[in-house]
């Protein structure tokens, strides 16, 4: 059995990808620091949702990088629904942080604390 080759990915893209992830990683210990303690609530969201703002300038970099480089296809597909995919976290982080601040919440229920940990 011959072993096929990884593709090669630019490095560019790479970076991207990694940048994106770092956003993802850094939004959702932002929304748990702010379910363990709700004051300041406003400011937290508030980073949050930059954070997501410049995840989305990312996921856009990455999709012109995308079209721009020679990608093989089924590469291209794989990479486009994997930043997808990370765009739709920090998404749905910022999404949370936004409720919880639109509602008011003043405390977290316990399934929140324990979905956050």
């Amino acid at each position: 059995m011959q072993e096929q080759a990884v593709p090669a990915i630019p490095g560019n893209m790479l970076d991207l990808f990694r940048r994106a992830l770092s956003l993802c990683q850094n939004a959702a210990t932002s929304l748990q620091a702010l379910v363990r303690d709700f004051r300041d609530c406003r400011s937290r969201a508030t980073a949050i949702h930059a954070l997501e703002n410049e995840g989305d300038e990312v996921t856009a970099a990455i999709f012109a990088a995308l079209h721009h480089d020679a990608v093989p296809p089924l590469v291209f597909a794989d990479l486009k629904s994997l930043a997808s995919g990370i765009d739709d976290v920090l998404d749905g982080i910022d999404e949370l942080a936004t409720i919880l601040l639109l509602y008011r919440v003043a405390q977290p229920a316990v399934y929140l604390l324990y979905l956050c940990r």
